[in-house]
């Protein structure tokens, strides 16, 4: 594929039906946002800087939501810098695929940033999920990273339970 159809397909990651909530306003993803992201996780890591540039760049949430979603099915450790700097997004979504596809790449840099998400208060209770998740899963691919012994006098709340957890 050349760097023009990425491009368009990275663009129509943003397609999306927007819902007033009492919330606030919901996007959800169209077919088209779908097939998109499914064009590229097909093109493979061929696809993966432009959507990593996506990721990183101004754009709408629902599109970077996709993007993460692709980086974590196409599993390329390139996309690992930017999916942590995601952990910070203001947008749920975001937060949560971007902790999922870290998780799926299996990279031990994620297990800092995935262990201070668990840790940050006032997190969205369904991105500590998809952190704690992703955790697992990378104890799974390195299980000494993700489960190093910490000392249970300057461990966190959480690092404690895991401590405890993998005893």
């Amino acid at each position: 594929m050349k760097t023009s159809e990425f491009d368009d397909l990275i663009q129509h990651l943003a397609d999306a039906e927007w819902v007033r909530r009492p919330q606030g306003e919901i996007a959800y993803a169209t077919k088209t946002a779908f097939r998109a992201r499914d064009r590229l996780i097909a093109a493979g890591n061929e696809a993966v800087p432009a959507v990593v540039d996506c990721l990183t760049s101004k754009g709408p949430y629902n599109q970077k939501a996709l993007a993460a979603q692709f980086l974590g099915e196409i599993g390329d450790a390139r996309a690992v810098r930017a999916l942590i700097k995601m952990l910070r997004h203001p947008e749920v979504t975001v937060r949560g695929y971007s902790a999922e596809a870290l998780g799926k790449i299996g990279d031990g840099r994620a297990v800092a940033p995935l262990r201070d998400m668990l840790d940050r208060p006032g997190e969205n209770s369904s991105v500590r999920t998809y952190a704690q998740g992703a955790l697992n899963r990378l104890s799974e691919v390195a299980p000494t990273t993700a489960t190093k012994e910490v000392a249970p006098t300057t461990a966190t709340k959480t690092e404690k339970k895991w401590w405890q957890f993998w005893k």
